[in-house]
């Protein structure tokens, strides 16, 4: 039986009535999943409510784009996202409630929809990362021969929540990074042209894409559907992909991820990542059917290794990235030399170990833990519909069964989530660009091993960061201000909403 006062509370606690029924649903398949957090009643927990945060890119959200209902803001593309299954948004549940209307309802709405977010708003609302101290209770669980294992004893992590590119779909980033002959069929015939010439499947910053080695995936120009043929039988209507395109928004994702470490950062300890390959899965099937990650891995070990050569972050130590198949394995031994294991002081790992939350190369008492997410724009961090406690189908559903994070990155269960002081920007320059001129009155100190800088919140309205002298250690600086605490001690405080 649930407890009828606490429901309420949570009603009258909730920013609206709607919010506080989305909330109590979230809740309750989590207590009946057995998935709620096992320590939700200790000081330490609310500790870790509050630690969360809102990374995002500057340029994406500038200061009239934060708060609001209005088309593009971040405050929507925080809260406008319902609860969905991992493939395609097939089933779910909408936060302002109603009968779930499937997939092609969200990919028709309009920028600005009171029900959800549309095509673009999605693309833009990727720009962001969600940022927690959290706790591992269990590992394992995905894929399926990877069994679950309550730890004896949880295990504190920082997980780094960010929204992989989809191709899934051609309203999403399929539009931004795939010509093909159907939408754009002057360019496509351009491109086309321009790589038959060079009889290359590969040209400057385009590739044709193939279903595996042997297949070229197309599009017919008239009807629009999807198909394959053999290589042998030629490259018309065969898809293009830019890979540049490709590149630089990894870049941007990259350096706003290890910039939120930076901002985060415990100085005692320095940073071990866990950093899958995002995007990877159901994201790099075209139209849902055809997947490109063999053509996609290279270009992502290649993004990393250029963030990593081109800053400095004073934290970050390991970033170890782990592949799931053998095609991932032997692009990584391709496209990953022997003189690269470590980049900038930086040592890059990649590794069988599946797990994103077990880590066996270090003695983690040593590290801060870093976990990244993988995760869907369109969808709550950690999610997953059918909650499953020992059959996830997804890395992130595995996450969220074994840490907090569906209850601590949740914006219907922690409003510290929905607070402006809590939403830190990031403006990410160009390689070998300088820092843009901030409104807060401070001397700007130009980095050059930085292309990013990250304004503390005290007292700016937009709440973007900016590196001054007063926060610069040797060549490459820290962050002034640090408002987000590291190592809080525990209180004995018991926050009255975490009694389920």
């Amino acid at each position: 039986m649930y407890n009828r006062q606490f429901f309420g509370a949570l009603r009258r606690f909730s920013t609206t009535p709607k919010i506080a029924e989305f909330k109590i649903a979230q809740l309750r398949r989590l207590k009946a999943s057995q998935l709620l957090p096992e320590d939700k009643n200790f000081p330490g927990f609310k500790k870790r409510l509050e630690s969360a945060r809102v990374f995002y890119d500057a340029d994406v959200f500038p200061p009239n784009k934060l708060k609001g209902n209005e088309p593009f803001t971040l405050e929507r593309s925080i809260t406008k996202v319902p609860a969905i299954d991992v493939e395609a948004s097939k089933i779910g549940e909408l936060p302002l409630g109603g009968e779930w209307p499937g997939q092609e309802f969200f990919m028709n709405l309009q920028s600005g929809d009171p029900r959800g977010l549309s095509p673009d708003e999605r693309l833009h609302a990727r720009k962001k990362i969600f940022v927690s101290d959290s706790m591992i209770y269990r590992v394992g669980g995905y894929p399926k021969n990877n069994p679950v294992v309550l730890l004896p004893t949880s295990v504190p992590a920082t997980i780094f929540t960010l929204a992989g590119m989809q191709l899934e779909h051609e309203k999403l980033d399929y539009k931004n990074l795939i010509i093909d002959a159907y939408r754009q069929p002057a360019e496509h015939q351009k491109l086309l042209k321009l790589l038959k010439e060079n009889d290359l499947e590969t040209h400057g910053d385009y590739r044709l894409l193939t279903k595996g080695l042997f297949n070229y995936i197309k599009r017919d120009p008239k009807t629009g559907g999807f198909y394959t043929s053999p290589i042998f039988m030629g490259s018309k209507n065969a898809l293009i992909l830019n890979r540049e395109a490709y590149f630089q928004a990894l870049v941007k994702d990259f350096t706003l991820l290890f910039a939120a470490a930076e901002k985060t950062a415990d100085p005692n300890k320095k940073n071990y990542f866990k950093l899958p390959f995002i995007g990877m899965g159901f994201f790099a099937n075209v139209n849902g059917e055809y997947n490109i990650h063999h053509v996609l891995v290279p270009i992502y070990i290649n993004a990393l290794k250029e963030v990593l050569k081109s800053h400095q972050f004073k934290q970050l130590e390991y970033v170890e990235v782990p592949y799931f198949d053998h095609i991932t394995e032997g692009l990584i031994e391709i496209f990953t030399k022997d003189d690269e294991a470590e980049i900038n002081g930086v040592k890059l790992i990649f590794s069988e170990e599946i797990d994103l939350l077990q880590v066996k190369h270090v003695d983690l008492d040593q590290y801060r833990l870093c976990v990244v997410n993988p995760s869907d724009a369109h969808a709550y961090p950690g999610n997953e519909y059918g909650l499953s406690k020992y059959q996830p189908t997804s890395v992130e559903s595995a996450i969220g069964n074994n840490t907090d994070i569906r209850y601590v990155q949740n914006f219907a269960v922690n409003e510290e989530l929905l607070k402006l002081e809590n939403w830190v920007g990031v403006k990410i320059a160009p390689h070998n660009y300088s820092f843009v001129e901030n409104k807060d009155n401070r001397e700007l100190v130009v980095v050059p091993c930085l292309s990013l800088a990250v304004l503390p919140p005290k007292n700016i309205e937009n709440n973007l960061a900016v590196l001054t002298k007063k926060s610069a250690i040797g060549s490459c600086g820290l962050f002034a201000e640090n408002n987000y605490q590291q190592n809080p001690q525990e209180d004995d405080l018991q926050y009255p909403l975490m009694k389920l």
